[in-house]
C-alpha cells in the first residue's frame, strides 16, 4: 500500500477515536452504561488500526 492510503487510514481511524470518546463521555454522564462500554471498545480498536497503520507507515516512509 502507498504512503498516502497508510496516512488515510491513521486520520480516519483518529476521527472514529475522536467521536467515539465524545460518545462515550456523553454516555457516562448520561448514566448509559452499556453505551460507555460499547464506545470504548471502539475506541479501542480505532487505536489499535491507527497504530498498527503507523508502523507500516513509518515502514515504508523510512527504508
Amino acid at each position: 500500500m502507498s504512503k498516502r492510503g497508510w496516512v488515510i487510514i491513521i486520520m480516519t481511524s483518529l476521527i472514529v477515536n475522536v467521536i467515539s470518546l465524545q460518545h462515550t463521555i456523553e454516555a457516562y454522564y448520561g448514566r448509559e452504561y452499556g453505551a460507555v462500554t460499547t464506545s470504548m471498545i471502539v475506541s479501542i480498536a480505532s487505536v489499535i488500526v491507527a497504530l498498527t497503520a503507523y508502523i507500516n507507515w513509518r515502514k515504508l516512509e523510512y527504508n
